[in-house]
């Protein structure tokens, strides 16, 4: 599954792209994109996401629209297992590969070309910047 948040925020698998529905799920769903592999609390995600609107059931609306990611993301996981999103005190964590994320291949590449210009290779420093900005 790749997360792609340079542009669109879209998820694709290899049947193709996943819809995902509401704008509050799109929201949560970018934040724990852009903190994968990092817990992110349910109150971090209400400030972000509702801000000064949070609604009065605040935890409750957080827990449904991760309900309804992880149907969309993982429709075949059993209740219990941790799936693309994991449920971890105090809050949630994106369960994805670096790599799956192309925000964090744009910064692994830019850095490889960093490293190749100082090596004395434009020519490679160059294909390494046109990878990275063609995600």
């Amino acid at each position: 599954m790749d997360f792609r948040v340079l542009g669109p925020l879209t998820v694709h698998t290899e049947s193709g792209p996943i819809e995902i529905g509401s704008g509050k799920q799109r929201a949560i769903l970018a934040v724990l994109i852009l903190n994968s592999g990092q817990v992110v609390s349910t109150d971090r995600l209400l400030d972000l996401v509702w801000g000064e609107e949070q609604p009065a059931g605040g935890v409750q609306a957080v827990r449904f629209h991760i309900w309804k990611l992880r149907s969309l993301l993982d429709p075949d996981r059993t209740k219990g297992d941790d799936g693309v999103i994991a449920t971890r005190a105090p809050g949630y964590v994106l369960l994805a590969a670096p790599d799956r994320v192309d925000a964090n291949r744009f910064v692994a590449l830019a850095a490889e070309a960093h490293t190749m210009l100082a090596a004395s290779d434009p020519a490679q420093a160059r294909r390494l910047c046109d990878d990275a900005l063609r995600l």
